[in-house]
């Protein structure tokens, strides 16, 4: 982990993971895709996104209907964090995440996708891959 510890890494929903951080749903995001999967999914997809004001780069289990519901969304867990990069030298708070995942765009439509991205942020924070049970 990168600069502190996260108390808790697997939420019901959305709703729970913004209230359990409200910087969180008052902050900028980045995203990395809309359609990653697991080694055996086919659906449901999976939405990769990074968070400016905490650092955090979380997946969320997308449910099969139209709702845009926070507190109707799949499961949601935090891979792990990456401190953001200061905007005003790097014009975008996301530059060391984007080196790290460099190719998710090849990345993001293949079978366990997710396991991908895992290993670029266990590399980058010295760590072995952590897995898991929900995802």
């Amino acid at each position: 982990m990168v600069n502190g510890t996260i108390k808790k890494r697997i939420f019901q929903n959305m709703e729970e993971f913004y209230a359990n951080n409200e910087a969180r749903r008052r902050s900028g995001e980045a995203d990395y895709g809309v359609w990653w999967r697991t080694e055996h999914s086919i659906y449901p997809k999976y939405r990769i996104s990074y968070i400016q004001k905490t650092g955090e780069i979380y997946i969320l289990e997308q449910k099969n209907n139209d709702r845009m519901d926070p507190s109707d969304s799949g499961f949601v867990t935090i891979l792990g964090v990456v401190p953001p990069d200061d905007p005003e030298i790097y014009k975008i708070y996301y530059m060391t995440l984007e080196q790290i995942l460099y190719g998710w765009q090849f990345e993001v439509e293949k079978p366990n996708g997710i396991q991908w991205v895992r290993d670029r942020l266990a590399y980058y924070q010295g760590d072995l891959p952590v897995v898991f049970n929900r995802i």
